[in-house]
Formats: structure tokens, sequence, C-alpha cells
């Protein structure tokens, strides 16, 4: 095709570059060791994918292609526990440490941080499962999109459980709020911070002021009348009875390519960390499937993530990812 564009004199270049574009594009489309390139062209259309430029285009399918090949090669695995399935993600490398603070930034558990309220008791005796959402005292999956703060959507949405377990109205509170008024309290004591505000007010409610607190901008709707519990670090018993009691916001180690691609089963990984904590979930309930115990997460990253937006994690199996390192929960 270069031969006939440089023959051809005549022939516009623009034309050439696109038609060796789209023979590339063909012969990638016939190699038995890639997936079609019908799939790309569909998954940009299915997320409505666009770029600014040929280069960029190129460089996101390269980024593309490989997260491909980690989905192909785990899915081929034998006696995985979880499978994994292309999203709208899959243009992004490892996105909690490489693309937005999803949470708060990378740390480790801090056991510095006052252990006051610390929940639990050994001789408690739990349910053989728990599901707050079928009960109705869990609010929709969000999408975070451009607000970033994966701890603020889970510390609203756990206020939103809190208000209807305890009064019996669920309501989306605004996790913007949250962000603006509570950022530097999110890791650990962001509870006390909300009791302080006087509570949430629901989500559309609240009038954001480029960064700065704006909470009386609106009347609040869901008070947290003592604050916050912490439960105890590492321990998955006392975290089962918090959830027994309530939804809680963990936080978790996210930055494996397989929770980016999660897409159904219980979820493990022996390279996830249980101290470097870069995203947080809203903790619902806990279960069993077969012999695999697990915990229920939402997360925040829209419906088309996981299960519904939703993952199964494995429980009591040496605290994966550090589901237990750094819980709480309002009170």
């Amino acid at each position: 095709m270069l031969y006939f564009c440089l023959k051809m004199k005549s022939a516009p270049l623009l034309g050439c570059v696109l038609a060796i574009f789209i023979a590339w594009n063909v012969s990638l489309a016939h190699d038995v060791d890639g997936p079609p390139t019908t799939d790309w062209e569909t998954w940009k259309q299915r997320y409505r994918k666009k770029y600014g430029s040929m280069s960029e285009e190129i460089e996101k399918r390269a980024v593309w292609e490989r997260n491909s090949a980690i989905i192909r090669k785990h899915n081929s695995e034998m006696n995985k526990t979880f499978d994994l399935a292309m999203n709208e993600f899959g243009d992004q490398e490892q996105m909690t440490r490489k693309h937005l603070p999803y949470a708060y930034p990378a740390r480790s558990s801090s056991s510095d941080v006052s252990q006051k309220n610390l929940m639990g008791s050994p001789h408690v005796v739990l349910p053989s499962s728990v599901d707050w959402r079928k009960k109705g005292d869990v609010t929709p999956v969000r999408n975070q999109g451009q607000l970033g703060s994966a701890a603020a959507i889970a510390a609203a949405d756990a206020v939103a459980s809190f208000h209807a377990i305890h009064k019996g109205n669920i309501a989306m509170l605004s996790a913007q709020e949250v962000q603006d008024c509570c950022r530097i309290h999110l890791a650990d004591f962001v509870f006390d911070c909300i009791r302080k505000l006087g509570g949430l007010c629901k989500d559309g409610d609240y009038k954001p002021g480029n960064g700065t607190c704006q909470s009386g901008s609106c009347t609040p709707y869901a008070k947290v009348p003592n604050g916050g519990k912490k439960v105890s670090s590492g321990s998955e018993d006392t975290l089962a009875q918090a959830v027994v009691t309530e939804p809680v916001m963990v936080s978790i180690d996210a930055s494996q390519a397989s929770f980016q691609f999660y897409s159904s089963g219980v979820y493990a990984s022996s390279q996830c960390s249980s101290t470097q904590l870069d995203h947080s979930m809203l903790l619902v309930g806990y279960g069993r499937l077969g012999d695999q115990e697990y915990w229920i997460c939402k997360n925040s990253w829209g419906t088309s993530w996981g299960m519904a937006g939703y993952i199964l994690i494995a429980r009591n199996e040496g605290n994966m990812c550090g589901i237990a390192t750094d819980a709480l929960y309002p009170i």
C-alpha cells in the first residue's frame, strides 16, 4: 500500500494514509493471538470514546490491548474464583494509583490513629448472612466521575443507610458536601466531621462553592448524633459484627488490574496489600458461595462495573486487600 501511494503521485496523501491505517486494522483483525479489531471499535462505540488525535488513539488502543490480554489470561486460568471482563476503563492504566484520587492518597494503615470507640466482642453469635440491600437501606450505585473521591461517596452512603435504618427514609446524600467540608477527615474521622456540620443535605440541595465548604447553603437531612466508630484494625470478626448493625465504610488496596476489570465471583488476589489502602467502598453485608465466604461491597464506578456496581471480596482469608484494616461507621 505504501509503495502504491509513492508511485501514484496524484493520489491524495490523506487518502493514502487513511488506506494504510485501514489496512493495518484489517491485518490486526486476522491476528489469531489477539481480539478482532471490531472489538476495539465496538468498545469505543459502547462507551462513547473519542480521542483528540490518531496518536492518542494508538496510545490508548495499546493500553486496551494489554488490558484485553490480562483479561483473557485470567479467564483462561483453572481454579479461579472470579472472572474479569472488559469495561469502560479498558483504555486506562491501573486506575487507583495512576488515574484519579479515588479515595485519599495511598498510605499505610495508621497504627498511630486514635483507637477510641473500638467495636467488637469475641462472644457475639453472628447470622449466617447479611445483606442490607434486601431491606431497602442502601442507596443506588453511583459513578463518581469528576468528584474523584470514593471516600466521600462511601461516607455519604453510610450516613444515608444509618438514617434509613433509624428513621425509615432512604435518600441520596451529598458526597460533594463531604468532599468540600470534611476532606482532611476522610481517612479516619469523617463521621465526627459530619456530626459537627449538623448532618448532610440531600444530593442536589447542597450548593458547591469552588471547593469551599458551603454546608450553610442547605438544610441537613440526615444526622449522625455521636460521630463514628472504628472497627478493630485487621479483625474480620469485629467487621462482621459492625455490618450486622449497619453498612460500614471500608478502605482497600484496589490497585490491581484484576480489580479494575472484575466482573463476577469472589475476588481474591495474593498481590494486593492489607496495609497500602487507596480506595473506599461501602460494605453492605456478607455471605457464602459454596465453601467460599465473601463480603458484599458497593463500589462507586457505576453499574457497568462488576456485578451491577458491586463486588464480592473473599472473607476470612487473611484480611483480603485490607478490607478490615481501616473500617468505620456512623453512630
